[in-house]
C-alpha cells in the first residue's frame, strides 16, 4: 500500500516537473494518510496555481469539467458568481479564461484566505465575499455556479479526506441535498433575465436535482455531474 502511494506521489511530482524523491517527512505523511496534493501543497488545473495551504476542499478533476461547461454561457461582460468557492479553483478558472466579472463566496474563513491567496499568486482581480450562502451577496448575475456539499451523510469516505478536508465542505445533510434546496429557491433573486444556474452534482443527487427542470450532462466518466438550468426572471 505504501508503496503504491509513494509511487503517485512520485507520479504527481514528475507531472509538475518537481524533483523525484520522496522524503522521510513526506513518507510520515503518506503513512498519517494526508492526501498527495496537501503533500506537494497545490493543484494545478489550466494553468491555474492551487495553493492548499488552508484547510480547504482539493478541487478534483469532475469540478474541472464543471467548470468548463460554464464557458459555454458567458463572456468577457459576464457577471459571475462562485458561490461555495472553497479555494477559489472554479471563479478563478472562468476569470483566467474569459476575464468576466467574478466574485467569489464562502462562508469559511479558511475559504475566504485561501481564495485570496490564490487571487493573488495567479494574479487575478477578483471580488472575494464572505457570507453565509446568499446572506450578504447583493448584486444580480449572468451565471451562478457552484460545487456545495452534496455528499449524503451515510456515505463512507476514505481516511485521507475526513482526515484533511473539511467536512462542512463534504457533506450536505441525510440525503446531499441541503445545499441545493437552499441554492435553487434563492438563485432567482440573485439572477439578471436568462441567467444561468450550474451545479455539480453527483449520482446521489440526480433524482432531486432533476426534479427541478435542471437539464443534466454526464462527466467524462458518465457519471452525472453538470446541473444546468436557463431562469427566466423578470
Amino acid at each position: 500500500m505504501l508503496n503504491n502511494l509513494i509511487e503517485t506521489l512520485l507520479l504527481e511530482k514528475r507531472k509538475y516537473g518537481l524533483k523525484e524523491k520522496i522524503s522521510n517527512k513526506e513518507i510520515k505523511m503518506l503513512k498519517k494518510d494526508f492526501p498527495i496534493q496537501k503533500i506537494i501543497g497545490f493543484v494545478n488545473f489550466d494553468d491555474v496555481y492551487i495553493n492548499l495551504k488552508y484547510n480547504v476542499l482539493i478541487p478534483r478533476y469532475e469540478t474541472e469539467e464543471v467548470m468548463l461547461e460554464s464557458l459555454k454561457y458567458i463572456n468577457s461582460n459576464s457577471k459571475v458568481l462562485d458561490l461555495c468557492t472553497g479555494s477559489g479553483y472554479i471563479g478563478l478558472s472562468i476569470k483566467k479564461k474569459i476575464n468576466a466579472n467574478v466574485t467569489l463566496s464562502d462562508i469559511s474563513k479558511d475559504s475566504i484566505k485561501q481564495a485570496k491567496k490564490n487571487s493573488k499568486i495567479n494574479k487575478l482581480k477578483v471580488k472575494i465575499i464572505k457570507s453565509n450562502m446568499f446572506e450578504n451577496i447583493n448584486e444580480k448575475y449572468d451565471l451562478i455556479i457552484s460545487n456545495p456539499p452534496y455528499i449524503p451523510n451515510h456515505i463512507k469516505l476514505s481516511k485521507s479526506i475526513l482526515k484533511f478536508e473539511p467536512s462542512n465542505a463534504l457533506f450536505g445533510g441525510k440525503d446531499g441535498n441541503n445545499f441545493y434546496k437552499i441554492i435553487i429557491q434563492n438563485a432567482s433573486k440573485y439572477l439578471k433575465k436568462n441567467g444561468i444556474l450550474i451545479l455539480e452534482i453527483s449520482k446521489d443527487n440526480l433524482e432531486y436535482v432533476k426534479s427541478f427542470g435542471f437539464k443534466i450532462k454526464n462527466d467524462i466518466n458518465n457519471k452525472p455531474r453538470i446541473a444546468i438550468k436557463k431562469f427566466n426572471v423578470l
